[in-house]
Formats: C-alpha cells, sequence, structure tokens
C-alpha cells in the first residue's frame, strides 16, 4: 500500500504528488534531475553556434527543444536572471563581480539557469552579482 501521509504541508505535497502520478506525470524530482541534461544540450548548442547548419548539431537542437517542450507542458520553464535584482527565493549567488554595465546589486551573469514549475521554484539560478564598476 502507499505511505501513510503526515499532516499539513507534508500531506498536501503527497497528495499533490499522487495526483501527478495518476496523470501520467513525473515526480517533481525526476523533472529536476533531466535539467542538468537540458544544462548540457544548451552548452552544446551555444558552443556549436558557428555550425548551425550541420546535421549533427541540428539533431542536437531538436532532441533540445523536444525537452524543453516536454518540460513546459508538464508546468516547468525556466526563468532570466541578468539584469534582475538577487531574489534569493529564486537566485543563489555564488560570487560578485565589478561590472562597467551592471549597476550594483543586480545580476550580471547567470551561471546555471534557474527553473519554475508553476508558481514553485523548480531549481534555483545560480547567479554571480555586480559589486558595481570597477576601480
Amino acid at each position: 500500500g502507499l505511505p501513510r501521509p503526515g499532516v499539513g504541508a507534508g500531506r498536501d505535497a503527497v497528495r499533490h504528488e499522487l495526483r501527478l502520478q495518476a496523470r501520467g506525470l513525473p515526480p517533481r524530482a525526476r523533472r529536476r534531475e533531466v535539467l542538468p541534461a537540458v544544462d548540457n544540450l544548451s552548452l552544446a548548442l551555444a558552443n556549436a553556434k558557428d555550425n548551425a547548419e550541420d546535421p549533427f548539431v541540428k539533431g542536437v537542437k531538436l532532441v533540445y527543444d523536444t525537452l524543453l517542450k516536454s518540460l513546459k507542458d508538464h508546468g516547468a520553464e525556466p526563468f532570466d536572471s541578468v539584469g534582475k535584482d538577487l531574489d534569493t527565493e529564486k537566485m543563489e549567488a555564488i560570487a560578485t563581480l565589478p561590472s562597467p554595465d551592471v549597476p550594483e546589486g543586480k545580476v550580471s551573469i547567470e551561471s546555471k539557469k534557474g527553473w519554475m514549475l508553476k508558481d514553485k521554484v523548480l531549481r534555483v539560478a545560480q547567479v554571480v552579482v555586480s559589486s558595481g564598476k570597477p576601480g
């Protein structure tokens, strides 16, 4: 049988996951597990932009686009962080660096894309925050 859920938020989370499973959707943890593959495909495509017409690169793009569509169909979407104020609910600052273009306290670099699952954070973005103009 199923484990007996606890009370409060834990019980609600278990019910939510059971509803997803009943609809054939993977649990949140499994959706999160696929994000490193999305990151790697995105990096591969960024590094292959000079060879966009290569059939292999086109195949990688097709896999990437299909994976993004599947995630989106299940309620998961990436969010942008660059140029925004640091939001500690959705972003993890991994460094601060001076920037001639980005004001102090704003995100200047996104090293890992953040993802939302509907209105909940699926994965926080890893970001670099500007410490202001150099010098």
